[in-house]
């Protein structure tokens, strides 16, 4: 193996707490019912318009897009606020990094937002792809963007994994033809993951390393 690729949301980092209250910041503003951590949870991995989507009331989407700038804004300014890296998630990184791995972030988040979070929080000097949604590619699972920076950088099948903790990130992975981690610290769970095809499944993120060293990844 010579790549590993991160999802963000539930997997680098718990973005809970910033999700909620952006999404509640903008429904707020028109009167909408507000959210709970657990019920944000349940909508995001598909992006922000799924979630704003998920989050409006049925009878009101209409006010999607408006909703959405205003999360965006928010957002936008507040993305680092509670966000946190999962414990060990750090110094699991760094192991990696000085193992000669090649790193990167893949997320279907706004592009400007992943990048901060995760230079902010996690090290400008640890990842050497960060990948957001843009208008350049299609959102995961479609496969476009895991197969174009593998192409970048050379990259084999084989040469690559794949972590994440949604179905969303294991299809993406099964698209694009490498080895889906899930990880079961995450927004989704282990029983979930199973159920969903997942190559592997760890429940920290320093077994990371280890299932490296043996060579199960």
């Amino acid at each position: 193996m010579k790549a590993e690729f991160f999802d963000l949301d539930g997997t680098l980092c718990n973005t809970l707490p910033d999700l909620c209250a952006s999404t509640n910041y903008a429904l707020r503003t028109f009167d909408f019912p507000t959210l709970s951590e657990t019920q944000v949870c349940a909508r995001v991995g598909n992006g922000i318009t799924k979630l704003i989507e998920r989050a409006v009331p049925a009878d009101r989407q209409d006010a999607v897009p408006m909703v959405k700038s205003l999360f965006l804004a928010h957002y936008g300014r507040h993305c680092t606020d509670r966000t946190v890296p999962y414990d060990g998630m750090v110094e699991t990184l760094h192991a990696l990094k000085a193992r000669r791995l090649l790193l990167g972030v893949i997320s279907n988040k706004v592009h400007e937002s992943t990048a901060k979070i995760c230079n902010t929080l996690l090290g400008t000097d640890v990842f050497s792809l960060i990948r957001g949604q843009t208008a350049d590619f299609p959102l995961k699972p479609d496969p476009a963007v895991l197969l174009a920076v593998m192409e970048e950088f050379g990259l084999a099948k084989a040469d690559v994994v794949y972590v994440g903790d949604s179905d969303v990130d294991l299809e993406f992975a099964k698209n694009a033809g490498v080895r889906a981690i899930g990880c079961a610290w995450g927004f989704r769970g282990r029983n979930f993951l199973a159920e969903h095809g997942a190559d592997t499944i760890l429940d920290a993120p320093n077994e990371l390393i280890q299932t490296m060293q043996d060579g199960g990844i």
